[in-house]
């Protein structure tokens, strides 16, 4: 095995950050109010309806997502972003199935001293 075919990859595809609508929850409680209509358990879908209500209001009165991560964070990029953990990692020699070699959890440690113990 060659060190070439032992090495992280140099680029790692990152996650992609899909919102859920803005209407969610007023969406779930007009559903569940229209099949209340009738049902035995109406007082059940009508109530679970009110804690959609209570879900979407909190959501409304939140502020605007304005933290997205940055190249130093180590949390998931959005599509197209490397973060600056994943560059420090390139190039490093990746494990083969057994334990992560030491500069790995040198590196990782350097980020954040409480993710070496998930990166196992």
């Amino acid at each position: 095995m060659t060190s070439t075919e032992n090495t992280l990859p140099s680029s790692i595809a990152p996650a992609t950050l899909l919102l859920p609508p803005a209407s969610l929850f007023s969406a779930r409680a007009s559903r569940l109010r229209h099949l209340a209509h009738g049902h035995e358990l109406a007082p059940w879908l009508n109530g679970l309806a009110d804690l959609c209500d209570a879900q979407q209001q909190a959501l409304d009165t939140l502020p605007a997502l304005t933290g997205l991560p940055s190249a130093g964070s180590v949390w998931p990029p959005l599509a197209g972003q490397v973060t600056a953990l994943e560059q420090a990692l390139q190039g490093l020699p990746a494990c083969d199935g057994g334990p992560l070699p030491p500069a790995i959890h040198h590196v990782v440690r350097s980020f954040d001293p409480c993710m070496v113990c998930t990166v196992h």
